[in-house]
């Protein structure tokens, strides 16, 4: 059954009336206008980039994922998970950490807003470590907050208590009396759900002493909502029904949840036997669960716990089918969250439906269902139900296990009868409290206003005449003041205009120029670049032709054939790149082998040479800077491997990191420092012309925005500390085709 298929019930649905239909488009409109931090941090996300622009997404992101924490108390799961997906992938590219980590703990605040508990804590437990060794104080004790209520509704409640209990101390750190008394309900909370009333009733008693702030709407929601579980317990009816009245209007204005409205309304008609009003209520809230939540599973959550109350009240109808109907859908979708508390309610929502039908089979299946899981989160009052439940069933079975029942029904109602008996007492003395504090503050209220309606009537009184007198000659004065105003704003909005017309044309003028200035300096950096290539083919056509002309020199003709033939070779390649900024990796790799084939050709063998490029990298749209690997080959080849008087190695190994192409350049030569002594000796003044230019041509493109490209050359040493070759690793920005 989906969540739409609730509109289609076999029970007879309420006609929409037009005060219905108006407060669906009333809920409608507020939920959907946005708030100014909303707006705000919706304006900044265009200009903004790297860590900082994830910062924002991921305030989006909790802006709309937990009205209970953020500012805006907005919810709307689904853009809330929409700016948090965008968050989380664009701190894993960018690999920051704590993005990363807030967007955990948003993912795990949004599940639970869908109910699915096993995901938060799932989602929350990856986030606390990172926000931790970040030391994000606020966002960590958010999460562990979170994590004590996926606890509590997975039927944990020991361990949901003690992270409750250990947060109080962190929350008073920081004086947050917002979020201390929400602490101690929530700690309230899993009290009741062990039955442990006593513990329970200190917990709301901690609650209600602190003195609530204004801007409170947790407390306005919910505070009502307790007061009035307090009266019931004291049977007073007619104060409970007053406060979840409260706690409805409270919230018909806010933007969070509006089908809550609805919820306490039907408890209201509830407890005024009016059973066919609150019915209609919770279908009117059908409506306004499928205006609101545009998110699938936020909706099929509202709907599951609209379908609790719903199936209990047709129950008492006697509208057995329709009544089942609800409970088992509710009844699944809590499976599917592992949220066992609701579970348990609408379980024994099932087992009285059928035990009522009657249907003793079905009524004893899910009253052990019941009991069994009840006994393992220790949740009293529902073991209670449970054990007099199958203690009926089996009565009228005349079964042995009807004893048994009886026996643990007796000896838990005693324990819980005796603690509910001493907290009744405790609640009627701090009800009493309450209302002598609700008065007090009400009378000095009321006395400080008659104080200062009194003041302001003498006051009047003292005042007209001399208004009178005043207003007369005010008049006056004003017609010639307006007069002096009107001609000096004429003036003043003339010159304010000619003003901005001049700094508009002088910011336009000052703009241009930058422009201007800014082109010809990219004309200049082109300009250089060409150069720098310019003198780079000669010098390298240098190298070459000298090497031909030594096989001539030594009548070697077939070496010099078999040399010329690949030069010419290698001559058309960089022609025909000659001009281009960026060429095909393919294209330099191929140069590079050439150029190595000549070298191994010039210099007989002496060396070993290899390329190795990883598998992923597409060689064909991958481009690079021509001829920026081949002065570093060249280098390796003349001051390090041709110095060694054993046949050397050298090998070229071309990986992506990112979005780096890493070209790795290693020889086994005789070692910079041995290099460097030897060219003192032979040739002191010589300087390497390749590697100069191709340094000259690696500043000129850091200058062009390429500053993520690096050189990094590594003194290679055996484990003697000897020499072992030189490293020269580059990294350059990947470009594509």
């Amino acid at each position: 059954m989906s969540a739409s298929d609730i509109h289609t019930t076999p029970t007879s649905y309420i006609h929409r009336s037009l005060p219905v239909c108006i407060f669906l488009i009333f809920i409608t409109c507020i939920c959907q206008a946005q708030t100014p931090v909303i707006d705000s941090l919706k304006k900044q996300l265009p200009t903004l980039k790297g860590k900082e622009r994830i910062e924002c997404l991921n305030e989006l992101g909790f802006e709309y994922s937990n009205p209970y924490w953020s500012r805006s108390k907005h919810i709307d799961t689904d853009t809330a998970r929409y700016y948090t997906e965008m968050a989380l992938r664009e701190s894993k590219e960018l690999g920051y950490e704590p993005g990363w980590g807030k967007s955990y703990q948003n993912l795990g605040m949004i599940e639970e807003e869908y109910g699915h508990y096993n995901r938060s804590e799932y989602y929350t437990k990856l986030a606390i470590p990172i926000l931790r060794k970040y030391g994000r104080q606020p966002e960590l004790h958010r999460a562990l907050i979170n994590l004590g209520f996926c606890y509590h509704n997975q039927g944990f409640f020991e361990k949901a208590r003690n992270i409750y209990e250990e947060e109080l101390e962190y929350y008073y750190s920081v004086n947050d009396m917002i979020h201390v008394p929400m602490i101690y309900r929530m700690i309230a909370h899993s009290y009741e759900s062990q039955g442990q009333i006593r513990n329970a009733f200190e917990a709301y008693h901690k609650d209600f002493e602190i003195e609530k702030k204004s801007d409170d709407i947790i407390n306005a929601l919910f505070s009502p909502s307790n007061k009035a579980a307090l009266y019931l317990a004291t049977g007073d009816t007619a104060n409970a029904i007053a406060n979840y009245r409260l706690s409805a209007l409270n919230k018909a204005g806010m933007h969070m949840r509006p089908d809550y409205y609805y919820t306490r309304l039907a408890k209201v008609y509830r407890l005024r036997k009016m059973e066919d009003s609150a019915i209609q209520c919770l279908y009117t809230n059908i409506d306004i669960i499928n205006a609101f939540y545009l998110d699938s599973n936020a909706r099929k959550k509202a709907f599951a716990l609209n379908a609790i109350e719903l199936a209990d009240l047709l129950r008492i109808k006697k509208n057995y089918d329709s009544s089942l109907y609800f409970a088992h859908y509710a009844r699944k979708s809590f499976e599917e969250g592992n949220d066992m508390e609701n579970w348990l309610t609408v379980t024994e929502i099932i087992a009285k439906t059928y035990q009522q039908m009657p249907d003793a089979r079905m009524a004893l299946f899910y009253a052990e269902k019941l009991k069994t899981k009840a006994e393992s989160i220790k949740a009293l009052p529902v073991m209670l139900n449970s054990y007099q439940l199958l203690w009926k069933l089996y009565s009228k079975k005349n079964a042995p296990k009807s004893r048994k029942y009886e026996e643990k029904y007796n000896a838990l109602n005693t324990s819980l009868s005796n603690d509910t008996y001493i907290s009744r007492i405790a609640t009627i003395d701090l009800l009493s409290r309450i209302k002598i504090r609700e008065d007090s503050i009400t009378s000095q209220f009321r006395l400080r206003q008659a104080m200062e309606e009194e003041k302001i009537r003498r006051m009047a009184k003292e005042n007209k005449l001399q208004q009178v007198i005043f207003l007369l000659a005010l008049t006056i004065i004003l017609l010639v003041i307006g007069i002096i105003i009107r001609n000096m704003r004429n003036k003043r909005r003339k010159d304010e205009m000619q003003r901005q017309m001049n700094e508009t044309n002088l910011l336009l003028e000052k703009r241009e120029i930058e422009q201007e200035i800014s082109n010809l300096q990219l004309q200049k950096a082109e300009l250089e670049m060409k150069a720098l290539k310019a003198q780079m083919n000669p010098h390298f056509i240098s190298n070459s032709l000298n090497a031909i002309n030594l096989f001539i020199l030594q009548n070697n003709k077939e070496q010099a054939s078999a040399y010329l033939t690949k030069f010419a070779r290698l001559i058309r390649t960089i022609l025909r790149y000659s001009e281009s900024s960026l060429i095909e990796l393919r294209l330099e790799l191929e140069t590079l082998q050439i150029y190595m084939d000549l070298e191994k050709l010039r210099f007989d063998d002496h060396f070993d040479f290899s390329i190795h490029v990883d598998p992923e990298i597409d060689i064909n749209n991958t481009r690079i800077p021509p001829l920026l690997l081949q002065p570093y080959v060249e280098n390796a080849v003349w001051h390090g491997l041709m110095q060694k008087e054993e046949k050397g190695h050298l090998q070229v190994d071309i990986s992506k990191e990112d979005s780096l192409l890493v070209c790795r350049i290693t020889d086994d030569g005789i070692g910079r420092e041995n290099a460097r002594l030897q060219k003192q000796k032979n040739e002191p003044l010589k300087e390497s012309l390749g590697i100069k230019i191709t340094t000259e041509r690696i500043a000129l493109m850091k200058t062009k925005g390429q500053d993520k490209l690096q050189v990094t050359i590594n003194d290679l040493v055996n484990p003697d500390q000897t020499p072992a070759g030189t490293e020269v690793i580059l990294k350059i920005p990947i470009s594509y085709a």
